[in-house]
């Protein structure tokens, strides 16, 4: 049990996490109240297994989920708590990898949007407008374009997500610029795959990066400051699995 778990935080600083119970392949939600945790399943699967978790709590405290649902297609699907939990189908591909990772925000306007790589076409986002999803191609590019997408929401409701370019050797950020999409390399000094990519935006919605160079066995971080990224190298000759970056505002 417990595998893909995410974590989040709320408002009143409460854990989230969402994970599949591996036994049944079920999507599970559970939240820790004072020190007692709970839990309950979130959905069923609809095909062989369920993997590729993301997890939002918007600013009332609920709970969203994106994950996929693997049979012989691979459907993204978002699980969502009113009075009980729903899950509905957002987009079937025809196939992706284990590193497409879905990521889910909740904008102000309690829009839920998606992002997962689909191999060979590239970062898609997938956004619920008047009860239809629709989907729209970010970061189009070859078969090795979007992996391991990081969404987040800046300061003014917009859209920032960072992924990995195999292709290009590169790790980038697709910026939301009203209705059309900026895209930014942050770093492309690496030889050949970017690897388990992470994202978090700052107060003043600089982007902080981390990942994995799997051919110098790296683990770094690329930041964008006054328009300027910059990288360090964190640890060296070393094996990452699946880094993780957060940014906390000083107190």
């Amino acid at each position: 049990t417990g595998a893909w778990a995410f974590l989040a935080v709320d408002s009143e600083d409460r854990p989230h996490i969402a994970y599949v119970r591996t036994d049944t392949q079920e999507l599970f939600y559970a939240i820790r109240n004072g020190s007692t945790w709970s839990s309950e399943k979130a959905a069923d699967a609809v095909g062989a297994s369920l993997f590729s978790i993301g997890l939002f709590i918007d600013d009332f405290g609920a709970a969203h989920i994106s994950y996929l649902d693997s049979g012989t297609t691979r459907d993204v699907r978002y699980a969502r708590k009113q009075a009980s939990w729903s899950s509905e189908r957002v987009a079937t591909f025809a196939t992706t990898g284990l590193e497409s990772r879905t990521s889910l925000v909740v904008d102000a306007s309690g829009t839920p949007h998606i992002t997962v790589y689909d191999l060979g076409a590239g970062l898609h986002h997938l956004e619920k407008t008047g009860g239809a999803w629709v989907d729209e191609v970010m970061a189009p590019g070859t078969m090795a374009t979007g992996q391991y997408p990081s969404l987040h929401l800046d300061s003014n409701d917009e859209l920032a997500c960072g992924y990995a370019d195999f292709g290009a050797g590169s790790a980038k950020l697709a910026l939301q610029v009203g209705e059309s999409w900026t895209l930014e390399t942050a770093d492309d000094d690496i030889e050949k795959w970017v690897v388990s990519l992470s994202m978090d935006l700052d107060p003043d919605d600089d982007p902080y990066l981390s990942y994995y160079d799997q051919n110098d066995s790296l683990l770094k971080m690329a930041v964008k400051s006054d328009g300027v990224w910059t990288v360090e190298t964190v640890g060296g000759g070393i094996a990452v699995a699946s880094p993780w970056i957060a940014v906390r505002a000083e107190p």
